[in-house]
């Protein structure tokens, strides 16, 4: 079987902006908070328009290749 390489990239517009926070906020605190935020977001929204996802391949065709790699094998296993 030969590898196949599946490549996706993502694509991210997510804003957050907090005022008058009781103490002062580190990096790691602000990450750790927007990570929750975005988190719960998508948990809740069946497709967001904050996020795109784009693909080199569909499922369609990956399942296809699939196949195609078994009756290969399979064509090959007969011959013996």
């Amino acid at each position: 079987m030969s590898k196949k390489n599946f490549d996706y990239k993502a694509t991210l517009h997510f804003e957050v902006s907090s005022h008058n926070q009781p103490e002062y906020q580190t990096d790691e605190m602000i990450k750790k908070s927007i990570l929750q935020l975005l988190e719960q977001y998508l948990n809740e929204t069946k497709t967001s328009k904050y996020l795109k996802i784009e693909r080199n391949y569909t499922r369609a065709k990956m399942v296809a290749d699939r196949e195609a790699d078994l009756k290969k094998h399979y064509k090959w296993k007969d011959m013996l």
